[in-house]
């Protein structure tokens, strides 16, 4: 490694560089109204394995409101604050929407 240039800054040897990935995924010029939920933004190439990946696993389950005391507990969306930030933990019930989506050892 040696001392560089990169986007016009000079970053010397040895430097940590974290990618602003929440800018990239909010950026309203590669993204309109980059705010708004829209998964299929993320599907526009048919390459994209991943995502159809993701989406059919969560096909195959309901997600739920956890129910506590008889009192349907309703989601709040938060995320941490740190370099790297990611949603808290949820509390909701996930369950097999049949008994084909379940697998069971042979």
């Amino acid at each position: 490694m040696e001392d560089g240039i990169i986007g016009g800054y000079f970053v010397p040897k040895d430097s940590i560089i974290i990618a602003n990935l929440w800018g990239m995924m909010h950026d309203p010029e590669i993204y309109p109204d980059p705010f708004r939920f829209d998964p299929s933004r993320h599907i526009s190439s048919p390459g994209n394995l991943p995502f159809y990946f993701y989406c059919n696993s969560l096909a195959l389950f309901d997600i739920l409101k956890r129910v506590e005391n008889g009192i349907p507990i309703t989601p709040v969306h938060e995320n941490t604050s740190r370099i790297i930030s990611y949603p808290k933990p949820l509390k909701c019930e996930i369950k097999p929407r049949s008994e084909t989506a379940i697998l069971e050892e042979q």
